[in-house]
Formats: C-alpha cells, structure tokens, sequence
C-alpha cells in the first residue's frame, strides 16, 4: 500500500490529452527510486478538468470512487484514468487539469490537457509524449517516502542512471543571473529552483559573516593612517608626510618632533628631548666633529656602531668616537611600550 503520510506540493506539471468524443485512457505509472513498481492499492484520486487554474467550476471531474479511476497492474503500480466517447464529448481546448489525492489532500500533477479533435501536434510542448493514439503512458517516480520525485512521459522512461548520464554530458557553460537551478527544500519536501542572482547573494551574506569585505579593510586602514591621511585616497599625503624630513636646528638641547629629520652638527655635547608619538623615527646626521658626548631621555637603551662596525651599548649617554668630520650617521629611534631604543650608525 501506498505511503499516505506522503507530501507534495505544489505538484507537478505534467500536461497531457484526449480526443473529442473517444474512448481512451490516460495512465500514471508508479515507481520507486530504484525502478520497482510501487504499490497504489486503496489510492483515491480525482482528475479535474477546468477551463483554467483559479477557476472553481468544473469542466469535467472524474474519481476513484464513481468508478471513473483505478488501480491495475501486476503490482498495482497503474493509476488509469478511463474516458469514456461520452464523458470525453466536450469543446476541443487547452484545459487545465488537477490530479488530486483526496486522502492525502494534495494535488500530485497539474498542467494542460489537450483535448483535440485529432489535430493536435506534439512538438508544441516538448514533454507531452503519446505511447498510442487511446492511451498516454506517464511513469512516476516515489520517494521512500512515496512522495513524486521523477516524471517521465512515454516510453522509454528515464531512470537515475540514465539521467545521471544525460547531465553528465551536457554542454559545460557560465551561469547567467537570471539562470535557475533546481533544489529540493528540506523545510516544505518538494522541488524548489533558485537563480544564480540568488544563489551569488546567499553566497553573498553567508562569507560577509566569514571574510572581512574589502570596504572593512580599507576603512582599517584609513583609521590606522587617520594621522597622515585626510581621506581614504590621500594616499599621496602619507607618502609625502613618510618622506619628507624636518630640519633640526644645531644646539647642545635639540627636540625629535617628527617621523623624519636631518642635522648638521659640530656639538661636542647633545641633550636630545623626543616628543614624537610614532614608534619609530631616524635622524640622518652630518657630523662635522670627531667625537661627541650625547645624551637621551633617561632609561633609554643605547648602541653606537663606528664605521668599523664596533658597536657600543650603553644606557642614557652615548659617546661618539673615532669619527672624522663630515661623516655620515643615521639614527633611528624604536619605541616599544614606554622604553626607548636609539641606534646610531656613522657610514663614514
């Protein structure tokens, strides 16, 4: 017996057709997953026949209990609805037509019925296909749960492997936006599809929540430059700010202000005061002395380097030597929390 707890909707289309005042029938064959007849013994059913979806009259309304429908098949998988010369003697029209479970209240199957006077032309709808001039064979598909996953018109019928082949080896090509994709909704238990717009703004918002955007980083970065830069594209201001070097006046007290200084001395004694708040800055030194006696802010950690390349480490007061006038020294200050680190190199 059929599963009734079963759930499908909104159903599927499935258009089909009869002839004018003909005897004939239209079959639904029912299948599991893996190609078994499936079992539709005590299944109820109506087709409906309207002049169009929305409407409430009915053109032609046919049941499994006024005899018009039944279950056949060696494993009672056919759900065959008989139409009779005179219940199929109605104006030819492209109706619409439900075939509803009644016991489950779902609609399994919508779309047009073709009902012709002979006629009718198949190619108009590329997935009506008839097996004889009196009977239309469509082959179902159920889920374990016995709701319809796969509908196949005519003969032969598609199964998962051949389907599986055919999309295997379709033509390859780029998704446009207004392309759609197929998925099954977990929530609902049916056949959903979704756009690739869709799809990319899911994608969207779900790495927004993962991944820093790009707008993020550059309002980081302006923030973390906001003391060189006056906008977000004054790149060149920072530029010009890193590279351009203040001149410091010669005297035995000299103040670092700045991110970047020259000096001209011939001092034999320095007290150097540093207010610059950025954690590092250099000083490119013409010495005109041999030797000189410098002094930084207290506690500071200390390393001369001479032109040999001896360095010398000391706390708070430097002492140049072995220099001759006109060399040239670069100083370069790190400040790591509160503790000062100054390096001086003489070139030469």
């Amino acid at each position: 017996m059929a599963n009734t707890t079963a759930r499908f909707d909104p159903s599927i289309v499935v258009d089909v057709q009869f002839r004018v005042a003909r005897d004939g029938s239209i079959v639904f064959e029912f299948y599991d997953s893996d190609g078994n007849a499936e079992d539709m013994y005590e299944t109820e059913w109506e087709f409906i026949l309207k002049k169009q979806a929305g409407v409430t009259a009915n053109v032609l309304r046919l049941t499994t209990g006024l005899g018009n429908i039944s279950v056949s098949g060696d494993n009672d998988e056919k759900v065959t609805i008989t139409l009779t010369a005179a219940l199929s003697n109605i104006p030819a029209f492209n109706y619409y037509y439900e075939l509803y479970r009644p016991d489950l209240k779902k609609t399994w199957f919508t779309g047009t019925c073709f009902v012709s006077n002979g006629a009718y032309n198949a190619s108009v709808n590329q997935d009506f296909v008839t097996t004889s001039t009196d009977e239309q064979v469509v082959r179902v598909a159920l889920s374990s749960s016995g709701t319809p996953i796969r509908v196949n018109l005519g003969i032969p019928a598609y199964n998962l492997i051949t389907l599986g082949t055919t999309l295997q080896t379709a033509a390859s090509d780029t998704p446009l936006d207004a392309d759609t994709f197929n998925f099954y909704d977990a929530v609902d238990s049916i056949l959903k599809k979704v756009s690739w717009t869709n799809i990319k703004s899911t994608l969207k918002t779900y790495f927004d929540t993962i991944y820093t955007t790009t707008s993020a980083v550059a309002s980081q970065i302006t923030t973390a430059l906001s003391g060189y830069l006056t906008s977000a594209t004054a790149a060149s201001t920072y530029i010009a700010k890193v590279n351009a070097a203040v001149a410091l006046t010669d005297g035995a007290n000299i103040t670092l202000t700045a991110i970047k200084h020259t000096l001209t001395t011939d001092e034999a004694t320095i007290t150097w005061a540093d207010t610059y708040t950025g954690d590092f800055l250099s000083n490119e030194i013409t010495f005109n002395a041999t030797g000189a006696t410098w002094t930084f802010p207290t506690g500071s950690k200390l390393t001369y380097i001479n032109e040999a390349g001896t360095a010398t480490t000391s706390t708070t007061t430097m002492t140049i030597s072995g220099a001759t006038s006109g060399d040239k020294m670069v100083m370069t200050r790190g400040l790591f929390g509160s503790q000062y680190y100054y390096i001086v190199k003489n070139f030469g």
